[in-house]
């Protein structure tokens, strides 16, 4: 490597922690588009792939598609913006946790009328 800031895609894969195969994939679908070497066509990793990498992997975790993430990459170019999408998520998200707590406490509800239905049938 010319720059101690430039990486092959096997030192990425370790210093990251991403596998070379999900690279590849985020390469061969536009998501994260390392530079590739004029002499040998090799990707080439800078600390600003670093920085979108961390981006994907976050966004990831918060439940977000690749889809969703390549469109959010693709607009957000402050961190405002980047914020201003943060936000939208966690309201979607709070809106799905509000969802699931209704759903389990339906659950709860017909476990205990079943508990209690059964007391009843097991007394006769």
């Amino acid at each position: 490597m010319k720059k101690d800031t430039e990486y092959n895609i096997g030192d990425f894969s370790k210093k990251t922690g991403i596998s070379i195969r999900t690279l590849h994939y985020y390469d061969e679908i536009g998501l994260l588009s390392p530079n590739k070497a004029f002499h040998s066509g090799h990707r080439i990793y800078v600390k600003q792939d670093i920085i979108t990498l961390q981006k994907i992997v976050s966004l990831k975790s918060l439940g977000c598609t690749l889809a969703q993430i390549q469109q959010i990459i693709k607009h957000t170019d402050s961190p405002t913006s980047l914020i201003d999408m943060l936000q939208l998520q966690k309201k979607a998200l709070e809106e799905k946790k509000d969802r699931i707590d209704l759903s389990l406490k339906a659950v709860n509800r017909v476990m205990t009328f079943l508990a209690q239905e059964q007391d009843v049938s097991s007394k006769r």
